[in-house]
């Protein structure tokens, strides 16, 4: 993850892909594999796990090779990626396992605390959720669930690839000068992630509506289905707003309004668990339907009121850039009368 956002620093987006892509081809192999051995040790959902650790040792592998090792004069010539080669000279396996010295630690110090809060408070309300589909609801919705959770899984990612693209790209223009100039080009990159975040959410809101078109490919189980589909509206909303909210939580974070987002997740560590775990003070019903939407229905809210908290924030803090902005800073003749 470090290496594939020092790349994406650099604006270097070619790099991570092609390590991620090798990684995904060994973690298929690895599959088909291990997973047909009957060997306790190496077999079944072992092995799959096992597939997926190697793949995740031979990406660093080769994001290190990638790092340290310059290409020859021919491939150079052909503009090869910014990132290939950096580390060259400058890295050892070693150092790997060297302590990092004291002034460079404290330089992380302040982050420690955010940071943390922030991981936290996002799985907190993923834990509560499978804490309450354990122990509250019934075998046909704990079925239904797993279905959902594999699309979840699935399709997350395109929209966390906004969150460290955002990252990545912000701080560029918080190295100019303050002024006009400035928050020009602020207000152009929050309204461009905006609108590409807006448009993977519709993307994955339609294919997350058809999944009940396909649903019978991955149960023959009415009762599953029936359950799995009564839900699927929420959760597609859920990734309606999936876009926009990861490009904002990049965008706040390449502006490093660490604190906010530190004090927003601790008060979502307690409010999501909350109004999940209150589920289970309903009592069982007929039909297991209802605990299932109702738990989407909870993460849907849970995902509008971060985009609107995101939101706030960034038109907060770029009227505030505006202010601060000063027509003398940025480069542009100012006549008085």
């Amino acid at each position: 993850a470090t290496a594939q956002s020092a790349c994406l620093g650099m604006k270097d987006v070619k790099s991570p892909l092609i390590v991620m892509v090798l990684a995904g081809i060994v973690n298929f192999l690895g599959d088909m594999i291990f997973v047909p051995m009957r060997n306790s040790f190496f077999g079944g959902s072992t092995g799959a796990a096992c597939a997926t650790s190697l793949s995740q040792y031979f990406a660093l592998l080769v994001f290190i090779q990638w790092l340290k090792n310059k290409p020859s004069l021919n491939h150079m010539q052909k503009r090869q990626s910014v990132s290939r080669g950096i580390l060259n000279k400058n890295f050892h396996v070693w150092s790997l396992f060297k302590v990092p010295h004291l002034s460079d630690m404290k330089k992380f110090f302040p982050y420690i605390i955010p940071v943390t809060t922030t991981a936290i408070g996002r799985v907190s309300g993923y834990i509560a959720m499978s804490h309450v589909v354990s122990s509250t609801l019934g075998t046909v919705d704990m079925a239904a669930q797993q279905i959902i959770l594999a699309f979840f899984l699935v399709f997350t990612p395109i929209c966390d690839s906004l969150n460290l693209t955002a990252q990545s790209f912000m701080p560029r223009i918080f190295e100019k000068k303050k002024g006009r100039k400035r928050v020009k080009e602020m207000e152009k990159m929050i309204r461009n992630f905006i609108k590409v975040g807006a448009g993977c959410g519709i993307m994955l809101f339609a294919l997350v509506s058809a999944v009940p078109l396909v649903s019978h490919f991955f149960t023959q189980d009415i009762l599953v289905q029936q359950s799995m589909n009564t839900a699927i509206i929420f959760v597609a909303l859920f990734f309606l707003l999936s876009g926009v909210v990861c490009a904002g939580e990049g965008l706040l974070l390449g502006q490093m309004d660490l604190a906010f987002l530190g004090r927003a997740y601790t008060a979502y560590f307690f409010a999501v668990p909350y109004f999940l775990l209150r589920l289970k003070k309903v009592p069982l019903l007929e039909s297991q339907q209802t605990g299932v939407m109702s738990m989407w229905k909870i993460f849907f809210m849970y995902q509008f009121i971060r985009m609107t908290t995101w939101l706030t924030r960034l038109y907060y803090l770029l009227m505030r850039e505006k202010r601060n902005s000063s027509p003398y800073q940025s480069g542009d003749r100012v006549y008085e009368a």
